[in-house]
């Protein structure tokens, strides 16, 4: 059965016309191979320092950023935000997010079967070779602090990073990942790698949701419980439960505490 249409309105963005006297905001377009095409968001602290700032990396960042506001930036003036998002004046970009944030599956995503997905590795090479990099080399950025942000996709993509490049961010967080993506390999794949980790802190975001819109269980094969174990025995983790809030929402209201994450002194 196909998935139920999500709302994907053109999303406003007013942090780059109203950006707050703590950070500048800006975009830019780059282009990591023929056809692959990122748009970058990014708000910078506006004091002048020789000092290099941790930042924030937002995967799905036409969404995230434009629901930052002033206020959320302001909160935090050394922290810079930088959203990884597409070519589009929506919200979203569905196919190119499930192109890039998951793994290759056994089977297609049984909601949309005819979408492309599995090029994780390709992504997770140009974001930490590629798009990082030239943030890196032409904005003030520290390469020791570095937190990755994911929602949903982006939170399995999230883990997918700590899995598999564990030295690429000093911090994760994660929001309500999709686990249940080629049922739960995941999770496997983060316990098979984790006794190699170096230390590193996760920040996990989940909401109390039992059932889908649809009836069924969200989660009937306690993959968040697993996955809530295995960090726990292996990283600095804090777990932040959103309660009544729903899987998209949660992106939302996810960001207060994810910047709060960012900006802790490692």
């Amino acid at each position: 059965m196909a998935a139920p249409a999500i709302p994907n309105p053109p999303v406003a963005l007013k942090l780059l016309s109203e950006p707050p006297a703590s950070h500048r905001t800006a975009t830019r377009t780059v282009e990591t191979k023929p056809g692959r095409r990122y748009r970058l968001f990014t708000a910078m602290p506006a004091a002048n320092s020789a000092e290099t700032f941790p930042a924030l990396y937002m995967l799905d960042g036409n969404a995230a950023f434009d629901a930052l506001s002033g206020d959320m930036l302001a909160t935090h003036p050394g922290l810079a935000v930088i959203g990884i998002g597409y070519e589009t004046q929506a919200g979203f970009d569905f196919e190119a997010r499930a192109r890039d944030y998951t793994p290759p599956a056994a089977a297609p995503d049984p909601r949309h079967p005819t979408r492309a997905s599995g090029e994780v590795a390709r992504f997770l090479a140009a974001l930490t070779r590629t798009l990082i990099p030239g943030l890196e080399a032409a904005l003030p950025l520290d390469p020791a602090r570095r937190t990755l942000w994911g929602h949903s996709f982006g939170g399995l993509f999230a883990l997918h990073a700590l899995a598999h490049a564990p030295d690429a961010f000093s911090g994760y967080s994660v929001v309500s990942p999709s686990l249940w993506w080629d049922g739960g390999a995941i999770l496997d794949a983060l316990a098979q790698s984790a006794p190699t980790w170096p230390p590193r802190a996760v920040d996990l975001c989940r909401t109390d949701t039992v059932r889908r819109s649809d009836g069924s269980l969200a989660d009937p094969e306690n993959r968040v419980a697993r996955l809530e174990a295995l960090l726990a025995e292996r990283t600095d983790l804090s777990i932040r439960a959103l309660a009544g809030v729903s899987h998209r929402a949660a992106l939302d209201r996810s960001l207060p505490g994810a910047l709060a994450f960012a900006a802790r002194e490692i």
